[in-house]
Formats: C-alpha cells, sequence, structure tokens
C-alpha cells in the first residue's frame, strides 16, 4: 500500500499486484470492511509510454483524484470510469513526496539536472493549472502536509550531500519547514542531526518524527 484516503463511507488505496507483470491499482473498501474490494483503476507497468507510479490520492467530491510520477495530476469517478487528465508535465523526476489539497497540490520532485537537489513545486487544482516551483534544496524530502496557503516538509541527508539512500557513510542531518505556497517564502522549525519523517498538521499545531520521538509545534 502506497497512499489512502477515505470520504467517511469507503477508503480508497494505491497499491501494485506482482502476479503478472507490476500492475499498478487504485481499489476501494467499505469503511467498515465487510464489502467486497473494489478496483478502480488498473494499469499495466510495462505499457508505453506509462506516466508513473502513484505518489498522492484524495477524494473529492464524486472523484478520487492522484498524482503520478512524471508529473500528471488525473482523477476518476469513485465508481471506477474513465480517468481524466488535469495535468501533465514534461518533468520526468519521480515523485518524493506529495499531498492532494482542496485548492492546490504540493509535492517535491529530484532535479532533472541535478538528482542531489529537490523542487517542492505546487499546481493549482483549477484550470489553467498554473504550476509554480516554490523552492530548492539539497534535503531529500520525506513528507509533506498542507493547510490553507502553508505547507510543512521534512527531509534530510547525509553530511556527503544527497539523499541519504545514496550516501551510506556520514552523519545524518535533517529538518522541519514551512513553506507559503504562494511566494515560496518560509521558516525552519526544528533542525538537528536526525532522520524526519512524516508531517501532519491539524488546526492547533504541525506533528512530526524524529527519529523515534513525535514533536509537535503550534502553528
Amino acid at each position: 500500500m502506497r497512499t489512502i484516503a477515505t470520504d467517511g463511507q469507503f477508503v480508497y488505496w494505491s497499491t501494485y499486484d506482482r502476479h503478472n507483470g507490476v500492475v499498478d491499482l487504485i481499489q476501494a473498501i467499505d469503511i467498515n470492511g465487510t464489502g467486497p474490494i473494489t478496483t478502480l483503476f488498473s494499469v499495466d507497468t510495462a505499457v508505453t509510454p506509462y506516466p508513473g507510479s502513484i505518489a498522492a490520492l484524495a477524494v473529492d467530491g464524486n472523484y478520487v483524484i492522484f498524482l503520478q510520477d512524471g508529473v500528471r495530476l488525473a482523477r476518476l469517478p469513485k465508481q471506477g470510469g474513465p480517468v481524466e487528465e488535469l495535468i501533465s508535465t514534461p518533468n520526468q523526476s519521480n515523485v518524493l513526496a506529495a499531498v492532494i489539497g482542496p485548492e492546490r497540490v504540493v509535492f517535491a520532485t529530484s532535479d532533472v539536472v541535478d538528482p542531489s537537489k529537490t523542487w517542492i513545486s505546487t499546481v493549482s487544482r483549477q484550470p489553467p493549472f498554473p504550476l509554480v516551483q516554490l523552492i530548492q534544496t539539497s534535503f531529500a524530502v520525506s513528507s509533506i502536509a498542507l493547510s490553507g496557503g502553508r505547507a510543512w516538509w521534512t527531509g534530510f541527508n547525509s553530511a556527503g550531500g544527497g539523499p541519504p539512500e545514496e550516501n551510506s557513510s556520514g552523519a545524518i542531518y535533517g529538518c522541519v519547514r514551512e513553506v507559503e505556497t504562494t511566494t515560496g517564502g518560509g521558516r525552519t522549525l526544528s533542525e538537528d542531526g536526525a532522520r524526519f519523517g512524516s508531517v501532519v498538521v491539524d488546526q492547533r499545531g504541525v506533528y512530526w518524527m524524529e527519529d523515534n520521538k513525535l514533536l509537535t509545534v503550534r502553528r
């Protein structure tokens, strides 16, 4: 399971099946877990061109909206049906982290020229779907949360620079930061020699994992 969302009646998630090649799926089940699992979306990853794995999904009225590597934003009816593409960009980088909000999508991708750099970008969910690159960072982004006109993200790297997966030696250093989704301005909430994981936000505060600790700060 990669991503998950609910509308209060059903739970929707993205996953993949390896029985016959690799097939990307969006599936659903009623929230009580008593009904059958329904497959809403299925695509064979051997098909060319394939937009990429599903990085984020959300429920929007009568639709499930999802973001794929590439970057491609699309939606399909909650009961299944034709996929409607909302935006597709020439950026072929994998999506490292993403969040779909009611007004915009915020996501992080590796720089296509310098993979040790990461772009955090946003795209409006309203036509003409303008794409804006907010900031560039040397951190490998782990997680993104969104509320109103602000986003919060966590990231970390090694002392050698670049994504931690590509630097087996060296100390880990990470942070959690806030960014305005219109201007790209922001601030650092915390930074330390630690691995920063998931971040979530509510009306009261911002919450994130820092190694094995759960930390919070008021908004």
